[in-house]
């Protein structure tokens, strides 16, 4: 190995290790950060009970909500773990996968909406990640 090959190759070992560091100090390698999360959901209403269930993607952060537009006016449900924990703590909450699911009274009628919208831990990227009208097939999550 000449000394050109050496110095080449010292300089990469410099700049490897700084170039990820620079990766997750500006998000670009933190797989929790930026952009919205691609998930889907299947939404469910029989009797009083609204059931949402993730079918795909995963939500790592942020809030994630349920709107249910009933009657003129609009509800907010914060989506919950089975272990009582709301995923509206400044992103710090437990991700939801697929499966987790979201169960809670509402009352609804044929044409009354439902959406599941996420928003960034910062409050800046907000996304309807799905919307489904009661009475009617659910449209599905434009993210996934």
């Amino acid at each position: 190995m000449n000394g050109r090959t050496k110095a080449l190759l010292a300089v990469l070992a410099l700049l490897l290790p700084a170039a990820l560091l620079w990766g997750f100090v500006v998000g670009f390698a933190n797989p929790d950060a930026g952009g919205e999360p691609t998930a889907a959901y299947e939404v469910r209403y029989e009797g009083e009970t609204l059931a949402l269930t993730q079918t795909s993607g995963r939500v790592r952060s942020g809030t994630l909500v349920v709107l249910v537009d009933a009657d003129g006016e609009t509800s907010r449900q914060v989506w919950v773990a089975p272990n009582g924990t709301g995923y509206d703590n400044g992103g710090r909450g437990h991700p939801v996968r697929p499966g987790d699911q979201f169960v809670f009274l509402a009352d609804l009628s044929p044409g009354d909406t439902v959406r599941v919208v996420w928003t960034s831990a910062d409050g800046e990227d907000r996304a309807v990640l799905t919307e489904t009208t009661v009475g009617t097939t659910p449209t599905s999550s434009p993210a996934g």
